[in-house]
C-alpha cells in the first residue's frame, strides 16, 4: 500500500498518518489472530483434541470450512491485493513515461524549430547519413 500511495498519490505525505498506518497494522494483526485461534474457538474437525490430546500430534484442524478461510484469508486476499496494486502502480508508471515522452518530444520539436539555420532534411538526405556512419 506504501508505494501504490507514494507513486499514485501526489498528498501521499499527508495520508500517511500514524492513524491511518495503524488502523492498517491492526487489521492484519486481526485478520491474523482470528486464523489462528478460530480452532480454540470451536471451528475445529471432530478428531482435532484426540490427535492433539492422544496422539500428541499438532495440527492444523482439519475442517474444510476452516480450511478454506485459513487458506483464503492468509493466502489468496493478500497475493489478490498485492497483485491489483502492482498492476495499479504499472498503468500509473506507463501514463506518467508516456507524458514525459510526449513532453520530451514537444520540447525537442520546440527547440529545433527554434534553433538558427535549422533546415528540415529530407528522407533520402538522412537515409545517406546512416549508411556513412
Amino acid at each position: 500500500m506504501l508505494i501504490y500511495w507514494a507513486v499514485t498519490d501526489i498528498d501521499y505525505a499527508h495520508q500517511r498518518t500514524a492513524r491511518r498506518i495503524g488502523v492498517m497494522i491492526l487489521v492484519v494483526w486481526t485478520l491474523s489472530f482470528l486464523v489462528s485461534v478460530a480452532p480454540l474457538l470451536g471451528w475445529k474437525d471432530p478428531e482435532w483434541g484426540n490427535r492433539l490430546n492422544v496422539e500428541y500430534k499438532c495440527m492444523v484442524s482439519q475442517d474444510v470450512g476452516y480450511q478454506i478461510f485459513a487458506t483464503a484469508s492468509s493466502f489468496y486476499l493478500p497475493l489478490l491485493v498485492i497483485l491489483v496494486l502492482y498492476w495499479r502502480i504499472f498503468q500509473t508508471a506507463r501514463k506518467r513515461i508516456r507524458r514525459r515522452q510526449q513532453v520530451n518530444l514537444y520540447y525537442y520539436r520546440l527547440v529545433r524549430r527554434k534553433t538558427p539555420g535549422h533546415k528540415k532534411k529530407r528522407r533520402s538526405e538522412m537515409k545517406r547519413e546512416k549508411t556513412r556512419q
